[in-house]
């Protein structure tokens, strides 16, 4: 827990607004990773696609793997802990509704019964 008292204080020095921007992010990147299973977006695998563009350095840099390493185990670390870092200050993300996009990409037929005309593909 030590990591996550140390990365809430660097959080607490963002502006407010890039604060709450990168935990609404960082929160919806987590909440993908509830569907992993069928999605195949693991904590690490969300890490690694996106840190260049959330994690990126202020000036342009030439980075060497181990520096690819460390931003890309920094935002894991972010996504993984996101209740405990972000806590109170934003409401958790709603489970997906039962009516959701979820539906109509992983269960196209369940989703086709309920709504026949919404699937003229």
């Amino acid at each position: 827990m030590l990591g996550v008292l140390k990365v809430k204080e660097v959080l607490a020095k963002l502006p407010k607004e890039e604060r709450l921007s990168l935990a609404y992010i960082i929160r919806h990147l987590s909440r993908v990773t509830m569907f992993q299973e069928q999605n195949k977006m693991t904590s690490e695998n969300l890490a690694i696609i996106f840190w260049p563009t959330l994690l990126q350095p202020a000036q342009q840099v030439l980075m060497n793997n181990e520096d690819r390493i460390k931003f890309s185990s920094l935002l894991k670390f972010l996504i993984d802990n996101s209740d405990h870092l972000f806590g109170p200050e934003l409401p958790s993300c709603p489970p997906p509704e039962e009516d959701s996009i979820y539906d109509m990409i992983f269960h196209p037929e369940i989703a086709k019964q309920k709504d026949p005309d919404a699937y003229d593909y």
